[in-house]
């Protein structure tokens, strides 16, 4: 979705789908995003595919988006960002910190059983179909088979081109 000069400052939704991208699709600067990290990057060869980083913006010389990896506090230019998730404003976008106000409070709050929710009873559906392997026709009939013509398809031309030299020379048309 990344606008470029060649395709005049256009995303590529729009030649595509002849229809602007919706603006929820946009995603605002700051946000959580998961990131594929270049091979030649990565440490070894299992390591995760996809990063967790904070979406900067966009950077127009390579058509990419600029990508900060919160634990090493490096900037990386990614052009496939697979997944965007919501993060709200204020939101610490490093995982393993805690705010301090959350660290004081935390020995003062206390769950009481009344204020737990107790969560829907799942639902179940039942899928019918056969349950036996004898259940199943697999007889072979005419009616199940569609009329087909099996014959190769194959043109036939005849030219009267000559296919050596000598048919050539040989020939009544020839000029010799």
């Amino acid at each position: 979705m990344i606008p470029t000069a060649s395709r005049n400052n256009l995303s590529p939704y729009y030649p595509w789908k002849n229809v602007l991208p919706k603006i929820k699709r946009l995603q605002t600067f700051e946000c959580k995003v998961v990131f594929s990290e270049p091979k030649h990057q990565q440490k070894w060869k299992l390591a995760p595919p996809g990063e967790v980083g904070i979406l900067l913006g966009y950077d127009n010389e390579n058509s990419a988006y600029r990508i900060l990896k919160s634990c090493n506090k490096k900037v990386y230019k990614s052009r496939h960002s697979e997944e965007f998730y919501e993060s709200n404003e204020g939101e610490n976008l490093e995982e393993d910190t805690i705010p301090e106000e959350e660290e004081n409070n935390s020995a003062d709050r206390t769950v009481l059983a009344e204020e737990e929710t107790s969560a829907p009873e799942p639902k179940r559906s039942r899928v019918t179909g056969p349950r036996h392997p004898t259940l199943i026709c697999s007889d072979i009939s005419k009616e199940n088979i569609l009329p087909y013509c099996r014959r190769p398809a194959a043109h036939f031309t005849h030219t009267n081109d000559p296919k050596s030299f000598n048919q050539a020379v040989k020939s009544s048309d020839s000029k010799l």
